[in-house]
Parts: C-alpha cells; structure tokens; sequence
C-alpha cells in the first residue's frame, strides 16, 4: 500500500513534496553561512521570514532538478554554490512578494475551482478518476494534512493567477517580426584569428618570489579542510516490522469495516414524482398538494405505468420528461428525509407518500448498485500488510518522538537513549564539509556534524531524516579545524596556475597588437594580409546566419554583435574568450535577405517567441516594481 501510495507521488506532485517537505540536502557551510547574529532566517518581506529550512528544501530542489538535467556534469566548486544560493534566496523572495501582493490585490481562488485543480492530479487519480480515499492517504504518507495542502495549492493558484494575468497582455508588434526575420535570416562573412593560450604556457616565466606573495595573498585558498567524525543512532521503519504482530481478530475487525463501508457506499438508481410545496406554504397549498399526490398513488397502486404518471404530474423539470428518473444516487446527495425512504426501500419497492422541504414525494427503487466484496481468503493478505505498515508506520513515529527527546534531554551522550531504545552507536569515518562516505554522504548529515553548538558544546543534534523512513540523531566524535597547507605542497599548482594566467596575458597581448595593426588599417586588403600571415589560427565563415552550427558560438555570436562594414572596410573586435583564449573577430559582408515561402507560418512562430519574451520581460518589470513597495530585508552574510 505505501509503496503503491509512493509509486503515485511521481512527478507533478512528487516536486510539489519534494519543494516543501523533503528532507534538506543543502550545500556546504549553509549553517554557519546563514545565521547572522543569530538570525535564523535568509530573507524578510514585510514582517513574513523565510526561514532556513524554507531555504534548505528549496535548495535542495534546485539542486535535484539541475542535477537531474546536467547528471555528472554538473558544475561544482565554492563559486557555482554561492551563484546557486543567491538565485534560490531570489526566488524565495519573489514567490513571498508575489504571494503577499496576490493576498492583498484580493485575488482569491474559488472551493470549486481549487477542487477542480486537484481533481484534476493525477496522483490523486484511480484509473483516471478522483479517489478522495486515495487523496487522503498519499498526503497522508507525506505528512500533509488536507487542510494544510489545500491552503497551500490554494495559495499557488492565486499566485499563478497574477503571473498570467500579466504575462497573458504581452504581444509582439508587426514591425518588431518584421525586423525579427530580417536580423534572423541575414547573411555574413566572417572570420576570427585566434591566439590559444595554451601555445604561450610554455615560454611563460614564474619566479619563486612570485609563487610566494601569491601563497602570501591568497593562503585562504591553500588550506585542508575541517574534518569531523561522529557517532550516531539511527532508526529505520523496517527494522521494527517483527515487533508488529497481527493476529486473525485484527484481520476480521478489518475485513468486516471493509465490508460496512462497501456497502455503506452502494448507489441507488431512483426515480421520483414531486408535488412541489414550499416549506412555508399555507394549509390550502398544503391541501392542495396532499390530495394530487394521493391521488397520483391510487392511480400509481391501480397498475398505471410510474413513468407516465411522472411525466404527467412530476413537477420537477429535471427528471419528469424522463419518467422520473433521477440516476443513480449516494448517501449525502439528497435531503434527509428523501434520502432516509429511499435507502429504507428494497429494489423494485415503491415508497409511500414523502415529504421534504421541496413538497411531496412518491419515489421508486429500481436497482441497487454495490460494488463487488472481495471474499475474506482474497482479501486477508492485503489486510495483513496494511495493518502491518501501519503498526510500522506508528511505531516509527513513536520510536522516532522518543529518540529525539531522549536525545534532547540528555544532550552529551547517546549512551541513555541507545540503551533505552536498544540501539547500537555506530560511528563514522571523518569527513569534510563538502563530502563524505557512508552515511556522511548525506549533505543534512554533514551540515548538522558542523553545527557549532555540537562541536563547541559537544551537544547531540536534533534528529534528522534520511528518508521519510529513516532518522539519525549524530554527536561529534572528533573535530580537527583547517589549518593551512605548507607552500611545498601547493608550489606546483601555485606554478601551474600563475603560468596560465600569464599564458592568457600573453594570447591577449598578441590579439592587442593586431588590434593596433588594424587601427591603422582596416580594409579588407589588410585584414587578408592579417589572415594569410596568422593562416593556422584563423577560421573563416562565409555566407552564415547567427544560428549556425559552424565555428565558436562565443565567437559567431561577437560577430553578429558588428555593425555591417563600410563598403571596402572590415569591422573588428577584440574577444577575451571564456576558455583563457583571446580572439578578433571580423565581418567583412553582410548580405540581407527576404524569404517569402513558408513565411506565415514562420511569421507565427516568431510572434509567439517574441510574445513570450515580451511577456517574461513585463512580468520581471512589474515585479520589480511591486518589489519597490514592500520592505524586503537580506541578512549582510546571505548576500555574500
């Protein structure tokens, strides 16, 4: 059962949870990074806090989602993780502005249209239908309560609303197309000399007293890291499932609430003939109506058809052309006590005289529909498994609330709760902040061990969660800070790395002196004679449109970046490539053209590109400006 719940949280929902109830796997030094003074939160808009462990699930989010994009190539270093951090904070921010100015313009989102919007998930959904049953117990699995989802999704769909209403106004103009194709399809030549950095590495020169200041100035960058190494408890769901009997009574129990609620929820197919009657009516009305029913059910017990009698006295327009007919009907869909007759009635019966809010009834039962009951022997093992993850499923929560109090309360030692839960310390191996094995390979793991309180004051941590299925609480063992590596031990990466910026200097210098030569002289004439004396290095492009596939992107992209040349003239540029590399660029043609065939349908595809754009352009304005009027406050160390 919770794996089939667990199966159905994929996708859509599965990032919806992931987003706000995961498990934080934050990156390196987020604690330490985030609490300011104390503070424990990374952003304030208005008096609403984000607070960290917002910002860790929303981390860590982010973080599953590029690495499931970029997989092993995904970028790391201390610089991508500050980058990463920041644009998560912003985003945090945004949605917390959005969130508030959504409340306060007074955009609401209907009951109706919030059901509609969750019926309408398909982790929600047996075999494409909404299961309220199944809606409870996958929000259930995920320690959500349907309230709090609901506010939630409620919330997400009134900020949703603002964006599109924003964005659903941009469009693009005639002429903006227009001018769109004609950059689109235009023609150039051009040509690049590049100076590789990598042929100057070998005449680059670094001297000792060079190595040393740079040691000197930049030691922050040349340390071993900090390293801790901790005990730990854990507790794991399937570890208890043998201390979770269940015995043939349960299973009963089970079995016969099984069979209660399956035919608790049989349908019933009804017809009916109303004699309408206000609730207030006077006694004349009410005699009036009395006597036609009574004499609709002589003629009724008289053998005439009930669909004609209903067709012909029915009052209500909904079912009387039908006979009467009123479709299959559940408990809860009627007024009491026309629901109380009918559920009294045995298929084929017809009621006596009713009377509710709406006037007088005659209702018949034509059929009974009650979904099949699976036999005891079928269905005993599947109550068996439900009972026993659900024992499971309440122990661990009860193992895991004393684990932690336990701990809390006798914060220096594991060794109290280890013997009153029967659990065995384990320990790990050291590990830094950036990595570990083992279970140090968690990044909650490795964020907790280098709390300060627990390697200042020795304290155990609260718990934390592996899984939704798995907690550990950690104390550290042992704790070694960074020291600083010896200059013998990083000279020759410290030789290395100033010998390639010195490389750089170089390629750059070299691309700067033809810079100088065409300053002098920029025809085309001299810009050949460049080409052919630097021939090995020089690429030339003809005929190419800015989304051609030939040549250095960075360098076709500098390209079209030129102004067209003056008729026997190049135009050129100097690039610092991203690889170290430095580059000319040169346009020595650029040729319009107008391609007619297809063009409307292209013509659309642009105007949808361009309104896209338009409309993420207007979005960004207008949030920044609804930004301008909230007070929004970002601890100094967060925006490091």
């Amino acid at each position: 059962m919770l794996q089939s719940i667990n199966d159905r949280i994929q996708g859509w929902l599965g990032w919806v949870i992931v987003a706000l109830i995961s498990v934080p796997f934050a990156l390196w030094g987020i604690q330490s990074y985030l609490e300011v003074g104390g503070e424990k939160f990374v952003a304030k808009v208005n008096d609403t806090e984000i607070t960290t462990s917002t910002f860790d699930r929303a981390l860590a989010q982010q973080r599953a989602r590029l690495q499931q994009m970029f997989g092993k190539n995904m970028p790391q270093g201390a610089a991508y993780d500050n980058i990463l951090k920041q644009q998560v904070i912003n985003r945090l921010v945004t949605t917390e502005v959005m969130n508030q100015y959504a409340n306060t313009a007074g955009y609401t989102v209907a009951n109706a249209t919030l059901a509609a919007a969750i019926r309408s998930i398909e982790a929600f959904q047996e075999n494409g239908k909404y299961s309220q049953s199944l809606y409870e117990k996958v929000l259930s699995s995920q320690g959500w309560s349907p309230a709090g989802f609901e506010a939630m999704y409620r919330q997400e769909l009134s900020t949703s609303h603002v964006q599109n209403t924003i964005m659903a106004s941009a469009f693009a103009t005639d002429s903006e197309i227009a001018q769109h194709q004609k950059l689109s399809n235009q023609l150039r030549n051009v040509s690049f000399i590049q100076f590789k950095a990598q042929e100057y590495f070998a005449k680059a020169q670094v001297t000792d007293d060079e190595e040393k200041a740079h040691f000197q100035t930049n030691a922050f960058r040349y340390m071993n890291p900090e390293k801790v190494s901790v005990q730990y408890l854990e507790l794991k769901s399937d570890q208890l499932a043998n201390e979770i009997p269940v015995n043939d009574d349960d299973i009963q129990k089970n079995y016969d609430e099984y069979v209660t609620k399956i035919k608790s929820n049989q349908q019933r197919k009804a017809s009916h003939i109303l004699v309408s009657l206000a609730s207030d009516g006077s006694d004349e009305e009410k005699a009036t109506a009395l006597e036609k029913i009574t004499s609709v059910k002589k003629e009724l017990d008289a053998g005439t058809s009930f669909a004609e009698l209903a067709k012909k006295h029915s009052d209500d327009p909904g079912s009387a052309s039908a006979g009467g007919d009123l479709g299959l009907v559940s408990k809860g869909m009627m007024v009491k006590a026309f629901e109380d007759a009918l559920f009294s009635l045995s298929s084929g019966q017809t009621s006596d005289i009713v009377r509710s809010e709406f006037g007088y009834h005659i209702i018949k039962l034509t059929e009974i529909k009650t979904a099949k009951i699976e036999s005891y022997a079928d269905r005993k093992s599947l109550i068996e498994k439900e009972l026993k993850e659900s024992g499971v499923q309440n122990l661990f929560l009860e193992r895991s609330e004393l684990l932690a109090n336990l701990a809390y309360e006798n914060p220096e030692s594991l060794d109290i709760a280890a013997e009153q839960l029967k659990l065995t310390i384990k320990k790990t191996a050291t590990f830094t902040r950036a990595a570990g094995k083992g279970l140090a390979a968690n990044a909650a793991v490795r964020k907790a061990a280098f709390d300060e309180s627990l390697i200042r004051d020795k304290l155990n941590s609260e718990t934390i969660e592996i899984s939704p299925k798995h907690i550990v609480v950690i104390h550290v063992e042992d704790y070694t800070a960074a020291t600083a590596k010896d200059f013998a031990d990083v000279k020759a990466n410290i030789n290395a790395e100033l010998k390639a910026k010195k490389a750089q200097d170089m390629a750059k210098a070299a691309a700067t002196q033809i810079v100088t030569q065409l300053q002098a002289d920029s025809s085309k004439a001299g810009w050949s004679k460049l080409t052919a004396e630097y021939k090995s290095t020089t690429t030339a492009l003809n005929l190419v449109k800015r989304d051609t596939d030939k040549g250095d992107k960075q360098l076709v992209q500098a390209a079209f970046r030129l102004s067209k040349p003056e008729t026997g003239k190049v135009n050129y540029q100097q690039v610092a490539m991203h690889n170290g590399d430095a580059a000319i660029v040169a346009v020595t043609a650029v040729t319009a053209v107008t391609e007619s065939k297809g063009a409307d349908k292209k013509d659309m595809a642009v105007a949808t590109k361009l309104s896209n754009k338009s409309a993420s352009q207007e979005f960004a304005a207008v949030v920044a400006a609804i930004k301008e009027s909230f007070d929004i406050y970002i601890p100094a160390k967060t925006e490091e």
